[in-house]
């Protein structure tokens, strides 16, 4: 008899084994890729780096040679407005960087990190959960014979990121009401950011915004970039049957200024990859022998690279709920993990708005190009961007300031009627 199965071995998994095997707990991870795998999502935030040190993970990254990240570019690939947002001129400048991660090698590390702690990690395709008495109890994995094997538990966590399994299986996802987009992306030679503008540095994630979309550029120490586009699904439908690689060489056209400067001397070092229809939340995040960790509970625009941070952070939050109902001998439910579900809301309460109103003209020139006068508005959107999520203590009075003000002026989510 396992505790607890994990289904899949991304950052969520990885973090759940890691902190369920530490508190005295069994637990057993299914993943069914081989990693290394690609994956997109490789910018991390400084807050991240709480975790990786509560784990004891943050000399491997820091030896690891990854590229590290002080600040970001926010601007326009035409026109004047750019900002440079230095981490150090938050709230809290001890969040001061992060890295970039290439995320076939981040996630390998991640998941042997936690395998070194003794969880056990099985490489099978779960088919289909176990279900008694209006309850999960385990699940049923395909073994690489071709039959099938049951693994009953206590729980099973889904942490299968965007496959959304247990929420597919309890038609539970929901689309953000807001956000339709795809995205086109891939890996590329010869981006130097710090073409982009004078301010740039060196590690500095660049997220410039043109009239269609915007474009993503992460540079890895390697001299690889991670290079996205970002547009609406209507817009997107324009170009039903063109390849992947022609949409996005229309959209730097499109684009020019600086994101054409940028992609000038690029090429391709993988095939370009293609997510849409990602922004999804669910109904309900646990009940009667299950939890739905990371990605596979709420995903959202990419924008602010939040992921990996709300996937780790809400994991060790599981973790800890789980040792407490095991010390306390109660059943694993919706009620159990109430407080991972009011984390998680507190943490979207502070980020949606950023990422809802992403596109909006007005919110694009305080955030480009932050006016005299907005100091502490300036700070508060550097420490939020920072990741701080999850302390609305320190952000929060401005935060509501910021959108109250913004609220008179009839700023309205980008895709509200």
């Amino acid at each position: 008899m396992r505790d607890i199965v994990i289904i899949g071995g991304g950052p969520a998994g990885s973090t759940l084994g890691y902190y369920l095997k530490r508190y005295g707990l069994s637990p057993i991870i299914v993943e069914k890729s081989n990693f290394p795998r690609y994956c997109v999502g490789e910018s991390l935030l400084p807050y991240n780096m709480d975790v990786f040190r509560d784990m004891g993970f943050d000399g491997k990254l820091s030896k690891a040679g990854f590229m590290v990240k002080k600040g970001a570019i926010f601007g326009e690939s035409l026109g004047e407005n750019i900002n440079r947002i230095n981490f150090t001129h938050g709230l809290e400048p001890e969040y001061d960087h992060a890295y970039h991660v290439p995320r076939d090698q981040f996630d390998e590390m991640l998941l042997n990190h936690t395998k070194e702690q003794g969880v056990d990690v099985i490489n099978a395709r779960v088919h289909n959960v176990i279900e008694k008495n209006d309850r999960v109890c385990g699940i049923i994995i395909n073994k690489e014979d071709g039959l099938k094997e049951e693994i009953p538990a206590d729980l099973v966590i889904d942490a299968t990121g965007r496959s959304f399994f247990l929420a597919k299986h309890f038609n539970l996802l929901e689309r953000d009401p807001y956000i339709d987009s795809v995205a086109v992306y891939g890996l590329f030679s010869g981006v130097d950011i710090t073409d982009a503008d004078p301010h740039t540095m060196q590690g500095d994630i660049v997220i410039l915004v043109f009239k269609n979309g915007w474009f993503w550029f992460i540079p890895f120490s390697d001299g690889r970039t991670s290079v996205g586009v970002v547009t609406d699904s209507k817009f997107y439908s324009q170009y039903k049957g063109v390849s992947l690689d022609v949409f996005f060489h229309e959209m730097i056209h499109r684009a020019s200024g600086r994101i054409e400067s940028l992609m000038r001397e690029s090429s391709n070092v993988n095939r370009l990859h293609l997510l849409h229809n990602f922004s999804y939340h669910t109904k309900k995040i646990a009940g009667n022998g299950w939890v739905l960790a990371g990605d596979s509970a709420k995903f959202v625009d990419p924008v602010y690279s939040a992921g990996v941070y709300v996937a780790m952070e809400g994991a060790r939050k599981i973790a800890q709920l789980v040792k407490t109902a095991v010390e306390n001998v109660k059943p694993f439910n919706e009620e159990t993990f109430k407080p991972y579900e009011e984390l998680l809301n507190c943490g979207y309460k502070i980020i949606l708005p950023f990422i809802h109103h992403f596109r909006n003209d007005l919110f694009q020139k305080i955030l480009f190009n932050p006016p005299k006068g907005f100091a502490k508005t300036s700070q508060m959107i550097i420490t939020v961007l920072s990741g701080c999520f999850f302390k609305p203590e320190l952000v929060e009075e401005e935060h509501s300031n910021f959108w109250n003000y913004l609220k008179m002026k009839n700023i309205k989510p980008f895709n509200a009627n």
